[in-house]
């Protein structure tokens, strides 16, 4: 059986002898999760559990750079004069990418405030983006790259 047929089998077991309810499916998730851990050799859940655990990685990574770009945008608003402010325009390479992981990379970048996905390229291979403060692209390109993307790539591949 695959380990994510079996994770909700022990979920609906466990909500089941419980008696329903928000509470008791989280627990018999985390149930469930615990038990595939322990008995990983048998059930070959391996890849499953990581996955998981870089998703949680993943959500972590993507709501620190929200609460990093809401605080920078804010304090480049408030404290600085227009005239040191430099928006524009950065190509941002994403070469080998899935679809799904171009378009979930894409969303994670516009979500976050300062920078919007403008376009992708016809042979999705490159990003145009548009950041509040482009004055060194090649930092913006590297900054995606070590935290989005890393954790995109973590737990889709």
């Amino acid at each position: 059986m695959r380990p994510f047929y079996l994770h909700l089998v022990i979920t609906f077991i466990w909500v089941m002898l419980q008696g329903g309810g928000i509470p008791s499916l989280i627990t018999g998730w985390l149930f469930g999760y615990a038990l595939l851990a322990f008995f990983n050799r048998f059930f070959s859940a391996r890849d499953y559990l990581r996955r998981h655990i870089a998703f949680l990685v993943f959500v972590g990574v993507f709501l620190r750079e929200l609460a990093y770009s809401n605080y920078t945008l804010a304090r480049s608003v408030l404290f600085q004069s227009t005239s040191e402010l430099h928006p524009g325009f950065v190509e941002y390479d994403v070469p080998g990418l899935s679809h799904f992981e171009l378009y979930l990379l894409s969303q994670c970048i516009t979500l976050t405030p300062g920078t919007t996905t403008v376009e992708v390229s016809d042979d999705e291979q490159r990003l145009t983006v548009h950041a509040f403060d482009a004055r060194d692209p090649e930092a913006l390109c590297r900054s995606i790259d070590q935290s989005l993307k890393k954790a995109i790539l973590a737990f889709t591949r």
